[in-house]
């Protein structure tokens, strides 16, 4: 069944312009600023802007583990192709119950699966070379986000490990390790830890060949969150010792009570990290949409919702930062400070 059988066109346009509505979108300008990198050109052209910023938002996506899924078609009867099934019935249901994501979702799948008939037609469906120089391991980074507050880069890093391994280390491994140039991230520890795997020299410790002033300075927001949150929690609680606790927790502590938006007992009553939708829902208004967040990310090109997820995965961890400090400076100061780092020099 297809999306088109269950709605029409204009039913479509609306159902997708109420997602839209209801998550963050990128600006317009941004969106129409966002670049995909595959070549050495392409590299030094995003090195040379990004240089030019004071704080840089950074993100990965990874590559599924393909072999993983060929082995479970290869076996158990077909146990692929019933999942398959199960997943068509869960987006009819959706479709039927006016689901917005699935409405969404079956659109975009109904306009793959028409592309995918033109190439067949096209090229006689031969595309068994292309599957075969897929990456195999869900550890490679297949994708790296960084965006400045008016423009995003994609960086297909399978694409420049093989074209143009050299030319990583003087472009990216210069922006990762310029003092100047704030890297902004969520949860970004892993990011990091599985760049370096892939590029040693450019992303590693300075042990491992890799920067020698290290890759920093680095602000993860998730920690900077769980700081003012706990401080907050803190304070609500009214104890004499809280802010020996947060002292001794390694948070910085202040007699004057925090104000922004990880003060309110709704963020501080959370006692478990929040991700980055909750994070952009509290700063600037509105969730992300992370509907395509498992998608295949080692696939060329991406979908249009692909591109757009990743570069606003970016690009929002600017847009925190800059609300942060043009509203609570003083407080997202306190909260930085004891936070920012430098990695790579002795880990």
């Amino acid at each position: 069944m297809e999306a088109t059988d269950l709605c029409s066109s204009e039913e479509l346009a609306r159902v997708a312009q109420e997602r839209r509505d209801a998550y963050l979108q990128l600006p317009g300008e941004v969106a129409a600023a966002v670049v995909f990198v595959d070549d050495e050109e392409g590299l030094q052209r995003a090195a040379a802007a990004l240089l030019q910023a004071a704080v840089v938002g950074l993100d990965t996506e990874w590559a599924a583990d393909l072999t993983k899924v060929d082995r479970g078609e290869k076996g158990a009867g077909g146990k692929r192709s019933r999942k398959r099934e199960r997943g068509k019935k869960k987006q009819i249901d959706g479709l039927n119950k006016g689901d917005v994501g699935a409405i969404a979702d079956a659109a975009e799948a109904a306009a793959a699966a028409a592309a995918a008939a033109r190439r067949v037609s096209e090229d006689d469906g031969d595309d068994d070379d292309e599957q075969d120089e897929r990456p195999s391991t869900a550890s490679v980074v297949a994708l790296l986000q960084v965006a400045t507050e008016t423009e995003v880069f994609l960086l297909d890093l399978p694409a420049l490990l093989k074209r143009c391994p050299d030319a990583l280390a003087p472009t990216l491994g210069a922006v990762l390790s310029d003092p100047k140039v704030l890297k902004a991230g969520f949860g970004i520890a892993e990011d990091l830890r599985r760049l370096a795997v892939l590029h040693p020299i450019a992303f590693g410790a300075v042990r491992e060949g890799g920067p020698a002033s290290g890759v920093g300075p680095i602000i993860d927001l998730q920690n900077v969150w769980a700081a003012g949150t706990r401080i907050a929690r803190e304070e609500a609680a009214g104890a004499a010792a809280r802010g020996r606790r947060a002292t001794a927790a390694g948070y910085p502590y202040s007699d004057e009570p925090l104000q922004g938006p990880w003060s309110t007992p709704e963020q501080y009553q959370r006692r478990h990290l929040v991700g980055l939708a909750h994070l952009a829902k509290a700063v600037l208004g509105k969730p992300l949409d992370k509907s395509v967040r498992m998608s295949d990310w080692g696939k060329r090109p991406l979908s249009p919702r692909q591109t757009h997820y990743a570069a606003l995965d970016a690009w929002v961890l600017v847009e925190v930062m800059r609300r942060l400090r043009e509203e609570h400076p003083e407080e997202l100061e306190r909260l930085v400070s004891g936070l920012t780092h430098t990695r790579g020099l002795d880990n």
